[in-house]
């Protein structure tokens, strides 16, 4: 949010609202949401859950049917959303505490209602001691059933933790800024060395809001250690970067570096976000950023990444207005 006592400078001084109150309802309010998107030249969008659900707090209550009300309130309300415009694309909340029949069952209602994929918690063992780690092929059903229904695996930013903990005199907005791909290095790395993706070659998986840079570093690191090690002798067969080109998808919004190596990572792999309403997103002034981080980029490579790979991973039904 921009905090008015900075007066025109309040665009780059972000607050957190501290009260419902706070919130414009440009945030929440359909009609009111769709003119944001209008303001900021956005067409439609893929819609993340937050916290408190995004890291699964509703695991904290241990009874299985209150968690999966929750669920299915969330489901059912982002899916009215859809119903409202189908400029808002949902994504869906898994439950977890009343076994895999449970979790696959309410992706596939979810998904029949007009859901484009599960949002899941990057490692739902962390959540809950119960639960197996997301290598475990306790989670097979789940991606089996991704994969027949041809809908992604979401992870929203963040995940595991790596190196070391918050230090706990970061402000919130501190705390946030050095998080992200680091995290996401390892959630990808590890799903890839677990060999799902050879189990499973076909299904997809998108990490949002984590940017694209570390990803060739990641890759090429992982490809180095999959040759040195003769991986393809320990139930590793497909090498690492082909695995990323087949499987994977990250988001961008920002980066400019980045940009210049897009066909190592693949084109057909990166999307381009606005991050709206976070305190990292680039709303209002989301075409500067795309003009200045996609600069020199062929038009046919620009659509790409900014509408036809997403089209593509949510299966979106476009019609292409303009004249």
């Amino acid at each position: 949010m921009q905090d008015p006592k900075w007066g025109e400078a309040g665009a780059h001084r972000k607050y957190f609202p501290q009260r419902w109150s706070d919130v414009p309802k440009k945030v929440y309010a359909p009609a009111e949401r769709l003119k944001a998107l209008d303001e900021d030249g956005v067409d439609a969008e893929v819609m993340y859950f937050n916290n408190p659900v995004q890291s699964g707090s509703a695991l904290q209550h241990p009874d299985p049917a209150f968690e999966l009300e929750v669920v299915q309130a969330y489901n059912d309300g982002v899916n009215a959303l859809h119903a409202y415009s189908d400029r808002f694309i949902p994504l869906s909340m898994l439950p977890y505490l009343g076994g895999i029949e449970s979790t696959v069952a309410e992706m596939e209602r979810a998904t029949k209602n007009g859901g484009r994929g599960p949002n899941m918690i990057p490692e739902p063992s962390h959540r809950s001691k119960e639960l197996k780690h997301f290598n475990d092929r306790y989670w097979d059903p789940l991606w089996a059933a991704a994969q027949d229904l041809e809908v992604p695996i979401n992870w929203h930013g963040g995940g595991v933790q790596v190196g070391m903990e918050a230090w706990k005199g970061f402000t919130q907005n501190e705390r946030q800024g050095f998080g992200g791909s680091g995290a996401s290095t390892m959630n990808l790395l590890s799903a890839i060395f677990s060999g799902v993706m050879d189990r499973y070659p076909k299904r997809q998986w998108h990490v949002g809001e984590v940017g694209t840079g570390w990803v060739n570093y990641a890759i090429e690191g992982a490809d180095y250690e999959w040759e040195k090690r003769r991986l393809w002798e320990h139930g590793m067969p497909t090498r690492p970067s082909e695995i990323f080109k087949n499987n994977w998808h990250v988001s961008f919004w920002f980066e400019q570096h980045g940009q210049v190596q897009r066909f190592d990572r693949g084109m057909r792999n990166q999307m381009w976000l606005s991050d709206y309403p976070h305190s990292t997103s680039i709303f209002p002034e989301s075409w500067e950023f795309i003009e200045k981080t996609l600069s020199g980029v062929p038009q046919d490579e620009r659509d790409q990444m900014l509408w036809k790979n997403a089209a593509n991973l949510f299966k979106l039904d476009v019609v292409d207005v303009r004249k």
